[in-house]
């Protein structure tokens, strides 16, 4: 039992003895994995429920599993230290779905969404039932399963959750504002995007729109700042409201807005090469459609002149302008270079590299998300001594 107790000393004092001395010695990868596994063996072997102390270290070790690219010791981890905290003599529920949830993220890593989505519903109904829905960290977690269906194209769930995430955002933007306009502003935008996003993931333009024409009011309405530089997710919005009326066949309803896009972003300080020729194929694609072929032919070929400089060999950035492209040579009956154009796309497809994400449409994510209300615990957090 001396030995027991001594070591548990160790443990906990070593940490806090090198740093009064001032040292900060970084431990290699065996070192802290080494640490890890000590104080869970230090925990097991102490009396006493230290479920939570045990599966906190598990959950540690899993963490740094998962920061080295050592993704499946990661989830075995997580698994095992969920598996601790549902045998504890007295679980936790909230203990457990953040257990849960540390688990569903590592698998929605490793793609692995359909296994992550049981596990992200469960901590969601816990988390519900002790906090409250309109708790932040509920909504959070509404908004991890909404995002878990999307991936697994499950439209019509991730719908009804991010409708229900639209609705709270907007009650908290009405009666709990942040004192600073743009930021209460920002945070509703983030959530009505999702809305848009989801709806033109269903190609559901129409519903889509209007939704669209209160994200532009609101980044139009946010004047620049020092603080702030909205041009970027001004003309992501333009963009996105040009997609919709295009889509939907709306076509002169749309060229305006590819064409303020367009500009707005040659405005902005070190704009993205990448982001300009998105525009350029979306703004050739709608005037095609309007048959004016020889306008979108200019267009294409800058955005391809574009993805020439920026790209990889690989890289499916292009694809979307090169098909387009192919589109418009085969409606002006020029066959032998449609084919030649056809080849190119074919040779990408078969040693696609990635594709780019689209435009981002809010900056809230350089700014981290406000949180209204005070937080509640169902209980006081643990905090181990080592």
């Amino acid at each position: 039992m001396k030995s027991l107790l001594l070591t548990c000393l160790v443990l906990a004092v070593s940490p806090l003895c090198a740093a009064i001395a001032g040292e900060t010695k970084v431990l290699s990868l065996p070192e802290e994995e080494l640490v890890c596994r000590e104080r869970v063996v230090a925990w097991t072997a102490t009396p006493g429920d230290n479920a939570d102390f045990i599966a906190g270290a598990l959950e540690k070790l899993a963490a740094l599993y998962s920061s080295n690219g050592r993704g499946d010791d990661a989830i075995a981890k997580y698994k095992e230290a969920l598996s601790v905290r549902e045998k504890a003599p007295k679980p936790s529920a909230t203990f457990i779905a953040m257990s849960q949830l540390n688990l569903a993220e590592c698998l929605t890593l490793a793609h692995r969404d359909a296994e992550a989505e049981p596990l992200i519903l469960a901590a969601y109904i816990a988390q519900a039932n002790v906090l409250g829905d309109y708790n932040p960290h509920v909504q959070d977690t509404k908004k991890k399963l909404a995002v878990c269906y999307r991936n697994q194209k499950k439209y019509a769930p991730a719908e009804i959750l991010f409708k229900e995430l639209f609705v709270t955002a907007k009650k908290r933007s009405d009666s709990i504002a942040s004192g600073v306009a743009w930021i209460d502003e920002f945070c509703y935008a983030k959530q009505l995007n999702e809305l848009v996003d989801i709806y033109m993931r269903q190609k559901k333009w129409a519903e889509a729109s209007p939704l669209c024409q209160k994200l532009l009011a609101i980044y139009q309405s946010v004047s620049i700042t020092d603080q702030v530089d909205t041009r970027d997710s001004l003309a992501s919005v333009l963009l996105t409201v040009g997609i919709c009326y295009s889509k939907d066949g709306q076509y002169l309803l749309a060229e305006p807005y590819f064409q303020k896009a367009l500009e707005l972003l040659q405005s902005a300080r070190n704009h993205e090469p990448s982001y300009l020729a998105i525009i350029l194929t979306h703004q050739a694609n709608n005037l095609a459609a309007m048959a004016k072929y020889e306008q979108a032919e200019i267009l294409y070929k800058q955005a391809l002149s574009i993805w020439q400089r920026v790209n990889e060999p690989g890289d499916g950035d292009q694809l979307n302008t090169i098909e387009g492209y192919v589109v418009l040579l085969k409606k002006t009956n020029r066959i032998n270079e449609s084919i030649k154009m056809q080849a190119q796309a074919a040779q990408i497809k078969k040693h696609f590299v990635f594709t780019r994400l689209p435009l981002p449409v809010s900056c809230m994510d350089c700014w981290g998300t406000v949180e209204f209300g005070e937080t509640i615990s169902e209980e006081k957090t643990l905090t181990p001594p080592n």
